[in-house]
């Protein structure tokens, strides 16, 4: 499919449980108003939940109304914690957005009465998920003090050692860190295939390089009965995701084959899909690094056996880079795709549009406005031809400006 967005709709149950008992906020504006809001959690026993919020957000908006006024979330967290609602522009919203490492809105900070972190969500969150973390939270800052205090005293075992790691990662993620690496030289398989260890390894266990993955890859259909298929396939996503961006951030080539050559097999059986994954991957690592030729040879290599199978391979294919790698000689390679594909499909309205938007990204404006003309010239309705214009507008405009 050549589109460049795809809206989902889902349905959801939360979705029909609106308005009646709304989260009840208590705005607070001032550093004595926060105090009295701490006094009021230490005397119930409660969490806060903060909401950090400026006035132009529009996400702490939709959070409002898609989230926060459905009844199922209310009820929950009228319950369970008292919330608080803090415009971070405030001058003492200022202070504790800074505090609190706040540098993004909306930002749900979850402290306890000593005003210790506990637990963080970013951004625009759907009811379900938001839920969802929002219990991982609570369930982790219930038994972080009492892990604690065994911490404290010399007391844990190795399977309360894992679990303190994993709830102490939030308020602490150095320490946190620390107590996994010891916790992860003694791993076993069967620590593995305990279900109980699941956080565990989804927190610390996911490095390819690291101990616990040649456990997993020994022995994957054991560890995928033990943990269960939804959960071993969260791990393996976990692993690939973290392989890979460990090999784009560190510039590790190692860890990109160890992802295609261990991960991908154990995820996909199938060949194919296993070629095409391989294909994708290593085309992330070479884009996001800008290696042109190699990214080049990849793509043709690839196309040689696979190309035919898809008539939008080449349209694809550039529009991958005009749309992720859009900066420098990068660009370059959509050119002379676009014409391969054009060449196979003379006169497609899609192809010549992307044509000429990659060329006004790169500077050939006049190129791009005769791409364009002819994009114009096949619009199929008012709905292309507007699209169209409005990038010979903005050609114009780009045009004018360096003029």
């Amino acid at each position: 499919m050549r589109t460049l967005s795809l809206l989902l709709l889902f349905y959801s149950p939360f979705g029909l449980l609106r308005a009646e008992t709304a989260i009840t906020f208590t705005q607070v504006n001032t550093a004595e108003e926060w105090t009295a809001a701490v006094a009021k959690a230490e005397a119930a026993d409660k969490l806060l939940f903060v909401d950090v919020y400026t006035d132009w957000c529009g996400y702490c908006k939709m959070m409002d109304r898609d989230v926060f006024a459905l009844a199922e979330v209310g009820q929950q967290f009228n319950q369970q914690f008292i919330n608080i609602k803090l415009d971070a522009e405030t001058e003492f919203g200022e202070k504790f957005a800074y505090q609190y490492g706040v540098d993004g809105f909306p930002t749900y900070l979850f402290l306890d009465a000593k005003e210790e972190l506990v637990g963080e969500i970013g951004g625009y969150v759907e009811a379900a998920p938001f839920v969802d973390e929002t219990n991982r939270i609570v369930n982790r800052a219930r038994l972080l003090p009492e892990l604690k205090a065994k911490a404290e005293a010399g007391q844990l075992n190795a399977k309360e050692l894992r679990q303190y790691a994993v709830v102490l990662y939030d308020q602490d993620p150095v320490e946190a860190r620390r107590l996994a690496d010891q916790a992860l030289e003694d791993l076993t398989l069967a620590d593995v295939q305990d279900a109980d260890n699941f956080p565990f390894l989804m927190e610390f266990g996911y490095d390819v390089k690291g101990p616990v993955w040649p456990l997993v890859f020994q022995n994957a259909e054991a560890v995928k009965t033990s943990l269960g298929e939804e959960n071993f396939e969260a791990y393996l996503g976990r692993v690939y995701n973290g392989g890979l961006a460990y090999a784009l951030t560190r510039k590790q080539p190692a860890y990109l084959e160890a992802v295609i050559e261990e991960v991908l097999p154990v995820y996909l059986p199938d060949t194919e899909e296993q070629a095409e994954a391989a294909f994708i991957t290593r085309k992330i690592y070479l884009g996001n690094n800008a290696h042109v030729d190699d990214y080049r040879t990849l793509v043709e290599s690839y196309a040689d056996e696979h190309a035919a199978e898809d008539p939008n391979f080449w349209y694809n294919q550039a529009f991958e880079v005009v749309e992720d790698y859009n900066e420098g000689n990068m660009l370059t390679l959509a050119f002379p795709w676009l014409d391969q594909y054009l060449g196979e499909h003379p006169g497609d309205f899609d192809g010549l549009t992307l044509y000429a938007y990659g060329l006004a990204i790169s500077g050939d404006y006049a190129a791009a406005k005769s791409k364009g003309q002819a994009a114009l010239e096949v619009a199929h309705d008012v709905q292309e031809a507007d699209m169209i214009q409005q990038i010979l507008d903005m050609i114009d405009q780009a045009q004018g400006g360096d003029n």
